[in-house]
């Protein structure tokens, strides 16, 4: 979860994101597996640092519903932390993330 590469995090048991970070931006793609194809890939930037889902997007398997929010989150040293936080449906189970951390940017 660290690091400036991309970086993959399990969410659901059958869902995840990947989130890829620049200097000012992260974009995170949330995926079903195992197919990982992306359903909602919102970016969020030093100037825009919050976006939310607005409408249901996924499959009869798993649902990223509306309200899940991607937050960047400005660490000192011009660093970042992306965070996840709302609902996914998975095989019928609501997950509530809260703050989940889906990526980390350190300036080198």
């Amino acid at each position: 979860m660290s690091g400036n590469g991309p970086s993959t995090t399990q969410l659901t048991p059958n869902s995840q994101s990947v989130c890829t970070m620049t200097s000012t931006s992260a974009t995170v793609a949330f995926q079903i597996q195992p197919t990982d194809a992306p359903y909602w890939t919102p970016t969020v930037t030093t100037a825009f640092v919050s976006v939310s889902n607005p409408t249901v997007k996924g499959t009869g398997v798993v649902t990223f519903d509306v309200g899940l929010t991607v937050t960047l989150n400005p660490q000192q040293g011009g660093g970042f932390v992306v965070l996840a936080s709302g609902p996914i449906t998975d095989s019928g189970s609501i997950y509530n993330l809260q703050g989940q951390v889906v990526g980390t940017y350190t300036p080198a």
